[in-house]
């Protein structure tokens, strides 16, 4: 069984690879690259720069991908599965019938560990692979960073101690357990970017105001123009942000703000900011974010009737455990959690995501009214971020919640067009 286990994580690997090898082939291509230098309208020289970051790009992330496979293989030989018994069983309460909560006491820790590779793993990359940084844009904090996420953990230890002391007393808990990981959702979407933006990161955080009076002002007329509701607009000024041009919506209620990074601000003209600000506008105007959440829960209710049926005898005796424990079981069900998400979870809830940025450049078309600007905002945010307008289908199914950038322009025209004819 430990074998077979060790065969789905290299299964994993192997379908994964085999992904990104895919795209790296389809981009490469002498046509694509013909097409990806018209789509942006860039010299050769200028795509053979890009085309340099994404192949170091691409042997970078199957690199770290390889060592963390062959370190996990080694971890399960070495130790066997048998130890999480013991540990398992020295959090055990038998009184408490939660089989999925009592597990996270296991859980966090191993996500608090993972979360630090992948810290590490985005600072050496920032370092090998990323353009030298100017005075301006430095590299951020490790310390500040870590820190915020050992915050995170912990405040999700709490919270999830409490659930289960709360729902493993609770005849229903299955539904209960539903219900409960709403309010983590919401909490997730609510205090945290608050804690986030005021205490844990304040200084990584500006409000547009403070950054840049000129271009608040021009908002404000823009917001005034157009009959629309002021934003809570910020400026991310941590390094790693400033690596990228990009914004983003984030927040529920009063937690709520547009988010751009500062070499967005930095880099887009006037007229391309108010472009990008229309779109996040428009995943606002829709309600996005409570759209996502709501698909959350509904993908959290068949729990209800999984759940219970983990605590199978024979499925803890396969996993080498001697005593039928349903928590023992879903130990290790949440270690194959992420694999089950990167393969199943994540291209289903992707496609939804690319709907909301259609729908969000649909607004943005019917604010702006000028598809030339919309454009050559989206080309710019390719072209600084050093990012490929031409992706291979599987891979942007796969791994992309945003269309390639020739598919987000072919249907922003399509939008245009529509406008006009309703417009005539």
């Amino acid at each position: 069984m430990i074998y077979l286990i060790i065969g789905g994580f290299w299964l994993s690997w192997a379908v994964e690879s085999l992904i990104h090898c895919l795209n790296f082939r389809f981009w490469n291509r002498k046509a694509n690259i013909t097409k990806a230098i018209e789509i942006l309208d860039i010299s050769r020289d200028h795509w053979t720069k890009t085309a340099h970051y994404q192949k170091k790009s691409y042997y970078f992330e199957e690199v770290c991908r390889l060592i963390m496979t062959v370190a996990i293989t080694a971890f399960i030989i070495g130790q066997g599965l048998p130890w999480l018994e013991i540990f398992a069983l020295s959090f055990n309460d038998d009184e408490n019938p939660s089989l999925f909560l009592s597990s996270w006491w296991f859980f966090l820790p191993c996500h608090f560990m993972l979360q630090m590779v992948d810290l590490i793993k985005t600072y050496l990359k920032e370092a090998l692979i990323e353009p030298p940084a100017s005075e301006d844009h430095q590299s951020s904090n490790f310390i500040s960073n870590a820190l915020a996420l050992s915050f995170n953990v912990v405040v999700a230890t709490l919270i999830f101690a409490l659930g289960s002391l709360v729902i493993g007393s609770y005849e229903y808990w299955p539904w209960m357990l539903v219900g409960f990981f709403g309010v983590v959702v919401i909490f997730a979407n609510w205090l945290l970017p608050l804690l986030e933006a005021h205490i844990i990161n304040k200084k990584h955080y500006k409000t547009l105001a403070d950054f840049s009076e000129p271009l608040a002002q021009e908002v404000e007329d823009f917001v005034k123009k157009h009959n629309l509701k002021m934003p809570n607009l910020w400026i991310d000024i941590s390094a790693k942000a400033t690596q990228k041009v990009g914004a983003r919506t984030q927040g529920f209620y009063h937690a709520k703000k547009i988010v751009f990074t500062q070499k967005a601000a930095e880099e887009y003209s006037y007229q391309e900011f108010l472009t990008i600000l229309a779109h996040e506008l428009g995943h606002d105007s829709s309600h996005h974010k409570v759209w996502y959440f709501i698909l959350i829960i509904l993908g959290l209710i068949p729990l209800r009737w999984v759940l219970p049926h983990f605590s199978s005898p024979v499925l803890a005796a396969a996993l080498g455990f001697e005593q039928s424990r349903p928590y023992i079981t879903m130990l290790m069900l949440i270690i194959f959690g992420p694999i089950f998400n990167k393969h199943f979870i994540t291209p289903l809830t992707n496609y939804p995501k690319r709907i909301f940025e259609y729908q969000a450049d649909a607004y943005a078309v019917g604010i702006i009214q000028d598809t030339k600007i919309m454009s050559q905002a989206l080309k710019r945010t390719f072209d600084q971020n050093q990012g490929l307008p031409v992706l291979h289908p599987w891979y942007s199914w796969w791994y992309k919640c945003h269309p390639a950038l020739v598919e987000r322009i072919r249907h922003i025209h399509k939008v245009s067009v529509k406008f006009r004819n309703s417009g005539a």
